[in-house]
């Protein structure tokens, strides 16, 4: 599956969380912030990076720079461990994987912090389970916060008018009740161990063919000021921490929304239908590039921010 994820990005000053973000323009020497970040990813470019501390090869590829942000692609890898490459089809070793060798998987990344403004966005594209939310943060915006002695704060983001918009007009195809820990008793079951373990247990509600799961009990948490969804959606014997629901869309797109926070909504976009393979059967950039653009126009007018 491909994703994106999106962000909140605000500059402020350091240990002044809640004022009044700063503006954009003339962040350092007449420099918009994002004339400074696209700096710092270009010094990535044009060769691939050895991170010999975590093991890690990164490479900043397709990257286009203005001075209200840049999008571009963080190839991104890990080494240190030899393995068998099989071809599948003729069921045989291809090439044998040194412990020096990194499989490069392209990450595609779109920043809008308009000159004039001071509230931007910044989508970040999901592989399966796999991002580099961590990679933009310690390697392309860590350095430009040195630089402006400032802070780049990034908050996953889901408007809630955005969200009610979402829950009115879309179906609700999947629910997913998750508790980070599996219970003893099922525990039990595989390890012959009746006692709880770190992992995570989850309750699946799909509806078939005329099924329907209704989401009045979402609707009313979003009309809540505070509290969590727990107090909302009540199930005997069994204290979960998250709540993922997956809400189709009018145009065929699916929506997953986690519901464990109220102050932290986060939204990953389900991209996979809007996306195109290229030759390497990875996302081609110019596919990523318009889903991108149409989810920032979404989101940004929902929380006042210019893509």
């Amino acid at each position: 599956m491909t994703s994106l994820e999106v962000y909140s990005v605000r500059l402020r000053e350091p240990r002044k969380r809640g004022k009044t973000p700063l503006a954009f323009a003339n962040a350092k020497e007449n420099k918009s912030l994002g004339t400074l970040v696209g700096a710092q990813l270009k010094n990535l470019s044009g060769g691939v990076k050895d991170i010999e501390l975590l093991h890690r090869c990164m490479e900043v590829r397709d990257l286009e720079t203005t001075e209200d942000g840049c999008r571009g692609r963080l190839f991104v890898g890990e080494y240190g461990y030899s393995s068998d490459i099989v071809n599948s089809k003729a069921k045989k070793v291809s090439y044998k994987k040194t412990s020096t060798d990194a499989e490069l998987l392209p990450f595609y990344f779109d920043l809008s912090v308009p000159k004039d403004g001071s509230q931007g966005l910044l989508v970040l594209q999901r592989l399966g389970r796999g991002g580099i939310k961590s990679y933009f943060q310690t390697y392309v915006l860590e350095p430009v916060e040195k630089l402006l002695q400032k802070t780049i704060d990034l908050q996953p983001v889901m408007p809630k008018a955005l969200l009610q918009k979402l829950m009115k007009g879309g179906r609700i195809t999947e629910v997913r009740i998750v508790k980070h820990e599996i219970p003893g008793d099922v525990a039990d079951i595989f390890n012959g161990k009746n006692k709880a373990i770190e992992g995570e247990f989850e309750w699946v509600l799909r509806p078939r063919g005329d099924g329907k799961i209704l989401g009045g009990v979402f609707s009313e948490y979003l009309k809540k000021k505070d509290g969590t969804i727990a107090d909302h959606v009540i199930i005997e014997d069994f204290d979960y921490q998250e709540v993922k629901v997956e809400i189709e869309v009018g145009d065929g797109r699916r929506r997953i929304v986690n519901f464990a926070n109220l102050n932290s909504l986060k939204a990953t976009f389900d991209v996979s239908d809007q996306v195109e393979p290229g030759p390497d059967s990875y996302p081609t950039f110019k596919s990523l590039k318009l889903a991108s653009a149409k989810i920032m126009k979404e989101i940004g007018d929902g929380i006042g921010a210019k893509p």
